[in-house]
């Protein structure tokens, strides 16, 4: 599933964990002029390779300051959802959430293929025995 974030709400926590009071001090610490900022932000193109530069820099939490939800949070919600998956169980939910809509379908709808197919196999499978 692609996520579309939000220009203002991404900015506003990179100023956060990054110390900036302002846009002009956040341009400055992304390594970019202030007028190269405001027109990413006039069309709303958030600097993703600075973002990720600076945080990595800084150890600031990336995933708090693209989606708002702490790194810490997000990694016990995903072990929670996944309490009782074996590893490799784990791998596929986690792929299958991070496609996205129209691939997760396409998933679902060769799982319900596959689903139908196994259910005519037993049927097959207990008129032989009943025959």
């Amino acid at each position: 599933m692609k996520r579309e974030f939000i220009f203002s709400d991404v900015i506003a926590r990179a100023k956060e964990c990054f110390g900036c009071p302002s846009d002009k001090a956040l341009a400055l610490k992304l390594g970019m002029s202030p007028q190269t900022f405001a027109n990413r932000k006039n069309t709303e193109s958030i600097p993703y390779p600075e973002i990720f530069s600076v945080a990595l820099e800084c150890e600031a939490d990336v995933a708090y300051i693209l989606t708002g939800i702490r790194a810490e949070a997000m990694a016990q919600s995903q072990s929670q959802s996944q309490e009782g998956l074996k590893p490799r169980e784990a791998a596929l939910l986690d792929n299958y959430r991070a496609m996205e809509e129209g691939d997760q379908r396409a998933i679902e709808r060769f799982a319900l293929l596959g689903s139908k197919a196994e259910q005519k196999d037993v049927n097959v499978e207990k008129k032989k025995k009943a025959g």
